[in-house]
């Protein structure tokens, strides 16, 4: 029964956004998940983290405004970061992926029904679902399909954008990766004229619907500007060999580097689009795109990392290719807690308790037939 509680408390620790923020300051509870890595962190871990820190530091004191603020804003959320790893890194190892999928279901539906979930209980739908897979693969099932259902309507409900179009790449990506390879080529050709057909019929209308709602005519709310800019200092500092441009600006440098207007006007299929971005601080600590983001602030070799990781999790098995689809398309419209993905740390904290499972059980192995 003990186990059992233990096992119920790592998935609403790990998948809750911005924990009980009324009762709880979700940061601490975060960070205190370094105590669970305090015997794991090896020497060569430990300096590889102490070397990006310590070029991060010097791209802040390179470009940053406020160095002092940047510097231990950097610091909490690398403390944040790990600390959830350790969380999950913790759960998966005390059994966490053997929680009965009902129990998350009905956490799920609390999270929905719970009054002010966002300041006491707004659960993650992505994480929601990786751990629901997760536990149907414990009892034996092969990866389902209406986990994707489920998830897709909860992200619907809580209109969360990027948790949806992730979802729904990931549904089309399993049925693709399940099927033979007629029906693969017939889903395909499918696929192509429903997009055409949306294309031809409805997307003219979306676009004017959009453009009635949206900020300042921009159906991004001011991304669009945010992305222009990123590219053009990117860019400029690529061409002049600049430290920022191979090692990054440094973290939460959109708000050192932007101007405090940003504004851009494209053609998107026919329609003149108008992106105006009015913010300071610390509301551009993101541009709500985890890719161009981590180019950003940790350049070209920070981006190349995080594609080697990201390869990694989709080359390991099946069910991470899936988890991995599902995260590289949500990472395209949004990032959640700065530089990286709630999301994306359950995934590494998986990978490396199936590798060290593995390497294990081979050890274990090879004893035995010795």
């Amino acid at each position: 029964m003990k186990k059992t509680s233990l096992r119920f408390w790592f998935p609403l620790v790990i998948s809750n956004h911005f924990y009980l923020t009324s009762l709880v300051n979700y940061k601490l509870l975060f960070i205190s998940g370094l105590f669970f890595l305090r015997r794991r962190l090896k020497l060569p871990v430990g300096i590889f983290i102490l070397t990006i820190l310590i070029c991060q530091i010097l791209s802040i004191s390179f470009y940053g405004k406020n160095i002092q603020d940047d510097t231990v804003l950097l610091l909490a959320t690398t403390a944040m970061s790990f600390g959830l790893f350790g969380w999950a890194a913790e759960g998966f190892r005390r059994g966490m992926a053997l929680v009965s999928p009902n129990i998350l279901l009905i956490l799920s539906i609390i999270s929905l029904v719970a009054p002010s979930r966002t300041l006491y209980m707004s659960l993650d739908p992505l994480i929601l679902f990786l751990l629901y897979q997760c536990s149907l693969e414990q009892r034996g099932s092969d990866m389902k399909l209406s986990p994707f259902f489920i998830y897709i309507l909860f992200s619907v409900v809580i209109s969360w954008r990027a948790a949806t179009l992730g979802l729904l790449v990931g549904f089309f990506y399993s049925v693709l990766y399940q099927a033979k390879p007629v029906l693969r080529a017939l889903y395909i050709m499918i696929l192509v004229v429903c997009i055409s057909a949306i294309y031809k019929y409805l997307i003219a209308d979306i676009f004017d619907i959009l453009i009635q709602t949206g900020s300042a005519g921009d159906p991004t709310s001011g991304r669009l500007a945010m992305y222009v800019e990123a590219y053009q200092i990117f860019i400029a500092g690529l061409v002049s060999l600049e430290w920022g441009a191979f090692f990054g600006y440094g973290f939460n440098s959109p708000a050192s580097l932007f101007n405090d207007t940003l504004s851009v006007t494209v053609n998107i299929l026919g329609v003149e689009v108008e992106s105006v971005k009015l913010a300071e601080g610390k509301d551009r600590l993101h541009m709500h795109n985890l890719f161009l983001q981590t180019l950003f602030e940790f350049g070209v070799i920070g981006l190349v990392f995080y594609l080697y990781t990201l390869w990694k999790f989709y080359s390991h098995s099946r069910k991470f290719a899936i988890f991995t689809v599902v995260g590289v398309t949500s990472g395209f419209l949004s990032g959640t807690m700065y530089f990286y993905s709630s999301y994306y740390v359950i995934l590494a904290a998986l990978y490396f308790h199936e590798r060290s499972r593995s390497i294990h059980d081979a050890k274990y192995l090879k004893l035995g037939l010795r």
